[in-house]
Order: C-alpha cells, then structure tokens, then sequence
C-alpha cells in the first residue's frame, strides 16, 4: 500500500487527480492533498509520502525547487510532474532531477494511471535493493562475528605439543593504545532446563540466541565479546576487557548477577555462570580457570562461581533444601515463615566452621530469590535497586549474621509489599485508562497521551497495559470503536460515513478496510445481516 501527496494551488485540479485515482481503483493508503509548496514540506517531513504528484508551477515556490528541497530532506519519494504547455521547457530539468514522469495537463486519466504504475514499479525495485543491502549488511556482520569467535575460541582450546598457548588474542575494540586485563564468563544452559521447562534440548540453539541478546542489551563496556563456545554447545562465553583490573572485577560481577537474573526471568531456564580471574590476554589459563569455577555446579546448580572464591563456595548444599523453602515463602508472601527460615539459614549451625566469603554465597542466592520472584524489581521505580542488593555493603559493614538476617527479612518485605502495591496500582490506572478511552475514543489516543494523563513512564504504561489487556493501546482504542460502530449500525439510519466519522475515522475508506480486517466483513454487510 502507498501513500500520495498531490499539490496544485488549483482546488478544482487537486479534486480531479484524486478522483481519477480512485476511480482507477488504485489501492492506496491516503490520499492527501496541499495547495502550496510550503505546506507541502511540512507534511512531507512528518508523513513521509511514497508519490508527490505536484505541479510544476505553484505559489512562492516552483515545482522543480519543491522537488529539490524534498530531495535534501526524504530521498525515498517518487515524482509525477503535471504541467501546462508553456512550462514544456522544464520536462528536461525535472527528468534529469529524477522525475519518474512528466505529464501535460488536462491530465488523461489513462495516462495519470500509467505514470502511477511506472512509479510503484519503482518503489518495488528500490524496496528489493533495501531489502538486498539490508541483506549484505547481516551477512557481513554475521561473517565478523564468526571470525571474531573463531579467533576467541582458537585462542581459549588450541594448545601446542610442548602445553604452551598456540596463539592468544588481544581484544580492545575501542582501538586504545592500552594494556588490557581480561575475565571470561561461561554461561552454561544447565540440563534441567530441558526438564523442567517448555524448551527441548533441540532448542538450544534458539535458547543461546536469547541469552546472547540479553547479554548483549545490558553489556558492561565496548570492549566486550559475546560468543559460541565451539567446544560445547550448551555454552555461550563472553570477553570483557578493560586496562583496570579493579574496575573490570567490579564490571564482571554485577554483570554476571544482572545476566542471570534476566535469563531466570525472561528465558525461564536453568543456567550456570563461571567467572574467571583476570588475565593479561585471552588464552587456554583464562578457560581453564572459568571452567574449575564451572565444575562448582556439581555441588550447587543453578548459581554464579567464581574462580577466585571455589574454595569458599565449597559444600554449599547445607543450604539448598532451606533456600528452597525460603523461594516458596517468598513466592506466597508468607512474611512470618521467611523470617523463619532465614534465622534457619544463617544459624550457628549452619554457620559452623564456615568463613565470611560462604556467607557471601548464600546472601547472593538469597538475592537471587528476590530478583526471581519480585516483578517490581525489573524496569520499576522502587525504593531498593538491584545495585543496592549486588553491593557488598551489607555483609561489609554486619558484625553478626543476625544483622544480615534483620536486613534481609526488612529488605524481602519491603519489595514484597511494593511489589502487591505496584500491582495494585496497575489495574487501578489501566481500569481508568480504559475509562478515559471510553469517553474519548473519537479522538486520537497516545501511548504518550495517556502516560501523561496517569503520570507514569510511556514504555512502563505500554507494558502494563499490554498485561492487564491483553493487547495493545492501538488495538484497544480500534477494537472499541468498531464495537461502537457495530452498535450504531444495528441501532441507528446513519450512513457508514457519518458513522466513520462519528467513532473517529476522517477516512470512510480507512473505516471500510479495519472494519473487515477487523470483523471479516463490510461495514454494509454487517448492517445487512443484522
């Protein structure tokens, strides 16, 4: 479908063209019209027309300097020039100008028609060529990608005969003149999500791809590399680089917590993260030391390992059995038992012969539960953020486990109780949004409109109302008014016209096609068959 635009300063000559146009049964998305050059560019800009059919002669400003100034600003618009006989001596200037015809007026409607068909044949061709370049595009950075993971996997598995590193790779994308530390992160799709999910082994390629977006999405730096491991398909491996080491340790590990409480989220699957310890080039010590972190996993799946903490993280399953009865009292809300089972968790017992660091591990899966099983620490505002929950500050500045016990039992209420509230909330805004749209709906409605009107964020508004609705703003907004229109043509004499303009469509054509897109039939047929 395509969009027209004619301009001529003569009503009765603007009226003539759309008229032959429609009688020709071209099918077009709009057809609009403008009596100047000046208007014309104003909605050129912020409508972007596929055809301009305008003529050569107009008030202020020539059709040629019009075709000029469109070109500087919108290149895609195709153009049909209609013009008297004295003005035959700008048909060489408008061609050479890329003017697809050149036509005199009064305009037959034969040739109107046919000028129109060279243009949409044009439109066609530069569409392929879009679409090929987009094509050639992804295949080149497709082709980047797969030499860029050759090289990071030859330089993390190739050894030689005598055990040394075959060859390394020097990963500084930003092309600084800098010495670079490196960590390597494995993220393995652990088996059970094959198990206790929608997804089949044969899915993990489709399950990598979604990992390797998110990662991707909230990467750390540009310095960073997000690949296949070759060596074992249900791996993905990321690079991050930078000249700090303190800086990237600190980078890696809110990364990797940020990583998998996404993946947990969003994939619903189980996976393993190991990080590595830094290292002055990409290289097999680097792999070697993710995956002594990676085999931690065997002892507790389904968690963040760090190569520097393996001895610390030893002999974690003391707590796994309580850590899940907390995930199900977080899951209902039972504040009374959470409390519980979190004096249960870091009790004397469970704490014996243990050191600060085995701590760490079991308040970062306790934070873990929250980030899993509490909605309004995703994209919300709210009064803890995930940076908050990563910092090391609590367990820091605790001179006794029960102060963690206290923090976490007051921090897990809090964001439950916010959580209810935020959900609350929601329903209470889109029951008024769908109110507002109720009393408003002949006019046009934003996403924007309606964040505004309710005070929230537009992406965060689109969202809920997706969740409550279960479709879009846009669909909404139309599916009420046919319901209206329906109503209307069963109830009232009014033609589909009046109708149309009555629930907010200026087009009757636009009215015709939603509503049989929308209900299969004709708005005629529909009054017909009550």
């Amino acid at each position: 479908m395509y969009k027209v635009l004619v301009v001529d300063d003569e009503q009765w000559i603007r009226k003539g063209i759309v008229s032959k146009l429609t009688n020709h049964g071209f099918q077009f998305d709009w057809i609009r019209e403008s009596e100047d050059a000046e208007t014309a560019l104003i909605f050129i800009r912020e409508n972007k027309p596929d055809i301009v059919i305008t003529d050569i002669r107009l008030p202020e400003m020539s059709g040629i300097d019009l075709i000029r100034e469109i070109k500087k600003i919108y290149t895609a618009v195709q153009f049909i020039i209609i013009s008297g006989y004295a003005e035959f001596q700008y048909a060489e200037q408008a061609l050479n100008m890329g003017v697809s015809s050149y036509l005199l007026k009064p305009v037959p409607e034969e040739d109107l028609a046919e000028a129109v068909e060279h243009v949409i044949v044009n439109i066609e061709k530069q569409k392929e060529i879009g679409q090929i370049e987009t094509k050639k595009k992804r295949l080149e950075e497709s082709n980047e990608t797969l030499v860029l993971e050759r090289a990071i996997n030859k330089a993390l598995h190739s050894r030689n005969e005598a055990g040394g590193t075959e060859g390394s790779v020097q990963f500084s994308p930003m092309g600084e003149d800098k010495i670079y530390n490196y960590m390597l992160l494995l993220i393995h799709v652990d088996s059970s999500s094959y198990s206790d999910s929608t997804f089949k082994y044969e899915d993990i390629g489709l399950i990598k791809y979604a990992i390797k977006n998110i990662a991707d999405e909230i990467r750390p730096n540009n310095n960073f590399a997000v690949v296949d491991n070759l060596k074992d398909v249900t791996q993905v491996m990321i690079i991050i680089a930078h000249p700090d080491a303190e800086e990237l340790q600190r980078l890696c590990k809110t990364f990797a917590y940020d990583l998998y409480s996404k993946i947990i989220k969003y994939v619903t699957i189980s996976v393993t993260i190991a990080i590595s310890g830094i290292c002055s080039k990409i290289s097999p010590e680097i792999y070697k030391q993710a995956v002594s972190a990676l085999n931690m996993r065997l002892v507790n799946n389904s968690r963040i390992f760090s190569y520097d903490r393996i001895d610390y993280n030893a002999k974690f399953e003391l707590a796994e059995h309580q850590l899940r009865i907390l995930e199900r009292y977080v899951t209902v809300g039972d504040y009374k038992n959470i409390r519980v089972i979190l004096q249960e968790i870091f009790s004397n017992d469970n704490l014996r012969n243990r050191k600060a660091e085995y701590v760490k591990s079991i308040y970062y899966e306790i934070i873990r539960i929250i980030l899993k099983n509490c909605s309004i620490m995703d994209e919300h505002e709210n009064s803890i953020s995930i940076q908050q929950l990563l910092s090391d500050e609590v367990i820091d500045h605790s001179d006794n486990p029960q102060q963690i016990v206290d923090y976490l039992y007051d921090t897990m209420t809090r964001i439950l109780k916010e959580d209810t509230s935020v959900n609350a909330n929601c329903r209470e805004i889109i029951g008024k949004a769908k109110e507002y749209i109720k009393r408003n709906y002949v006019n046009e409605i934003t996403v924007k409109e309606l964040a505004g009107h309710f005070s929230v964020n537009p992406n965060y508004f689109s969202t809920i109302f997706k969740q409550e609705t279960g479709v879009t703003l846009t669909n909404y907004l139309k599916d009420t008014r046919i319901e209206k229109a329906c109503d209307l043509l069963r109830n009232t004499h009014s033609s589909i016209h009046e109708i149309a303009q009555i629930v907010g469509y200026e087009d009757t054509q636009y009215f015709y096609r939603v509503f049989k897109k929308t209900l299969g039939i004709t708005p005629l047929e529909y009054r017909n068959k009550e």
